[in-house]
């Protein structure tokens, strides 16, 4: 069958011929935590960018603080983004 998300804030009263699959919760994304995304089917996402079947990206805090996971969409996993201190860089000399 068709499955849609019904991203409208309030209650929503199924028709006779409508089920519930899941109610999802936004995953929160942080300057140090991104998702790894993949498109199940090619669709075009919440931020308006065309997606192909089996693609796949990663969503940071620079495209928005939280994310519902579409229909269309899988999460793969999470990253923690971590930072480095260069101490002391190497010159190359050719």
């Amino acid at each position: 069958g068709e499955e849609w998300l019904m991203r409208k804030t309030g209650a929503y009263m199924p028709g006779v011929y409508e089920v519930i699959v899941a109610t999802v919760k936004p995953i929160v994304l942080t300057d140090r935590r991104a998702i790894h995304l993949r498109a199940l089917r090619t669709f075009t996402d919440e931020y308006g960018v065309q997606r192909r079947a089996g693609e796949e990206w990663l969503l940071t805090i620079k495209e928005c603080e939280t994310h519902i996971q579409d229909v269309h969409e899988e999460v793969g996993c999470f990253f923690f983004v971590g930072y480095c201190q260069i101490l002391q860089a190497l010159s190359l000399k050719t």
